[in-house]
């Protein structure tokens, strides 16, 4: 079931295109295809720990508020879709073993 799922995400976030991210203000936009996990990673990296509030281009946390927030979503050329609820609870998920990888590796 919960894979069928996985596939039924897949599919609809290839219809709406590249997972997007652009970490602050200081940082360019960078394309992760339909990888959450390596998406999570580069946050954990840039110290991003836990996501204090979502809205519909991404989340702000510690480091990243105001208009130096976290953009994370689907498009192409641009802005295709925010993540849906489910998207931005896989994320959380992956970011939470991504801040994990990164305390482990030092």
């Amino acid at each position: 079931m919960a894979q069928r799922k996985r596939k039924a995400g897949k599919a609809a976030a290839r219809s709406a295109g590249l997972l997007w991210m652009r970490l602050g203000d200081n940082a360019g936009y960078e394309e992760f295809g339909l990888d959450f996990d390596a998406a999570a990673l580069a946050a954990a990296e840039a110290g991003v720990r836990v996501i204090e509030s979502w809205d519909s281009v991404g989340f702000e946390s510690a480091n990243f508020r105001g208009n130096n927030y976290v953009s994370l979503y689907w498009g192409g050329l641009g802005f295709e879709r925010a993540l849906d609820q489910s998207e931005r609870l896989e994320f959380q998920k992956a970011l939470k073993r991504a801040a994990k990888e990164c305390r482990r590796k030092r």
